[in-house]
């Protein structure tokens, strides 16, 4: 029942944290942020080359890899794991 109680209580904690959010900034500084403060796991990333640019991102707190995805769809990228490590890279545009 403890266990119950505290996986409960770290939710609602997740939950009433505010969001993930960043203003008219560089994506790969977003980036960077997020590994270092949020996601606080030893990873090793690598932002691709073609990554460019600002954006402005708002993410609400949820599980590491959902919130990893859901802000890298905000600034139109993806990642691949391999090697060992997350390589960020834009999401590739589909030609008509």
């Amino acid at each position: 029942m403890i266990v119950v109680s505290l996986g409960i209580a770290l939710v609602l904690n997740i939950q009433q944290a505010p969001p993930f959010e960043f203003k008219d900034s560089e994506k790969k500084v977003i980036i960077k942020e997020f590994f270092e403060k949020e996601w606080q796991i030893n990873a090793f990333f690598k932002i691709s080359l073609l990554v460019k640019g600002k954006a402005t991102v708002k993410v609400k707190r949820e599980k590491g890899e959902i919130m990893f995805s859901k802000l890298l769809t905000q600034m139109g990228c993806t990642y691949c794991y391999e090697a060992g490590a997350f390589n960020i890279i834009p999401i590739p545009k589909i030609a008509k």
